[in-house]
């Protein structure tokens, strides 16, 4: 969170263009460390809705990963091994597995290799156009992490390293 910090405060302090500090400020509102996340909203297996603000009271391991994406399982893999084990017996603390793929009947069929049964799963739908969130959060890159608070505010958007997601959720190591 320091380091996006730092970046979003240096291009403040270095945009001079009206139209790009006005899209950095609109970006810069939504992914500063502290900022509400904006209500995501998904799809369960079982068709029911699942959306962000469920969540509050808890903190939020978001993981929205694409089609088996190497770089997805790898986190997962890490998420399995590393933090799973660490917060099994804490109830304050979630991971959810969105998969953004472009049907519902292919995301179950990827759900066994692209998330784990401790994991709260859910499908959000990527060619759907009312899907804004993705676009909101400008997010390009898969894996894509967000550390949620309890509150709904974000710890980071910017950190792929269990050490660090343990660190910033203050989860000791095993």
């Amino acid at each position: 969170p320091d380091v996006l910090e730092t970046c979003l405060s240096l291009a403040e302090e270095t945009i001079n263009n009206a139209y790009l500090k006005k899209i950095l400020d609109q970006f810069s509102k939504r992914v500063r460390p502290g900022s509400v996340v904006s209500n995501l909203v998904t799809i369960k297996e079982n068709g029911d809705t699942l959306k962000l603000s469920d969540f509050r009271g808890k903190k939020v391991i978001l993981d929205r990963w694409v089609a088996d994406c190497a770089p997805c399982l790898k986190f997962k893999s890490d998420l399995i091994n590393n933090i799973l084990p660490a917060i099994k017996d804490r109830n304050d603390i979630i991971i959810w597995s969105v998969g953004s793929v472009r049907d519902f009947e292919l995301w179950k069929k990827l759900l066994h290799r692209n998330s784990h049964p401790d994991f709260i799963s859910s499908w959000l739908n990527s060619s759907n156009s009312s899907n804004s969130w993705e676009a909101e959060y400008k997010i390009s890159v898969s894996p894509f992490i967000m550390i949620i608070d309890e509150d709904g505010k974000l710890v980071s958007s910017t950190v792929q390293k269990t050490e660090t997601i343990m660190a910033l959720l203050g989860i000791p190591k095993m």
